[in-house]
């Protein structure tokens, strides 16, 4: 994981290309998911920009992700789609509108039992991360060491969600 994660093939050259890529990422998720799939939408997600090296790299509130490029530099490109789908359309921000303005019970009942702090919250997003036409950039790629990071990163949030 190391030497993949040190490879600066796959590390953005500027700030504005770490910002621009997960903004284009949420455009064309939003295009897919809700313009093409026809996912109801009750609110469009916004992107906020924060620089906080105290922070993690990315948060999801109401109708807001939360982007930290206090570290910009030592993400890898590859990471933008997944997290991205993970925290924005489908995932957490989809996830959490359904619960605030939807008037189906079905969907608020299974959010209320298991919170938003829970394995099912997180399990969700994770789910939502492999469902983008677009994720096959990690096959595209051609580095099954990728795929495996990825893989290892989810295990170890799902772990650490669950306790």
């Amino acid at each position: 994981m190391k030497i993949l994660n040190d490879d600066k093939q796959y590390k953005y050259k500027t700030q504005d290309d770490f910002i621009n890529h997960h903004k284009n990422i949420m455009k064309e998720m939003h295009d897919f998911f809700i313009n093409k799939k026809n996912i109801k939408e009750f609110i469009e997600p916004n992107l906020t920009i924060l620089d906080d090296p105290n922070l993690g790299g990315a948060y999801w509130a109401y109708d807001t992700f939360y982007l930290n490029i206090s570290n910009w530099n030592k993400i890898n490109d590859y990471q933008a789609l997944a997290l991205t789908l993970h925290e924005g359309v489908p995932g957490h921000h989809t996830q959490v509108s359904y619960d605030v303005h939807s008037d189906t019970d079905g969907y608020d009942n299974l959010f209320r039992l298991f919170g938003c702090g829970s394995g099912f919250h997180e399990g969700w997003a994770l789910f939502t991360e492999k469902l983008a036409p677009s994720y096959t950039d990690l096959e595209r790629l051609g580095q099954e060491g990728l795929k495996l990071e990825e893989v290892m990163k989810n295990n170890l949030k799902i772990s650490f969600e669950i306790n």
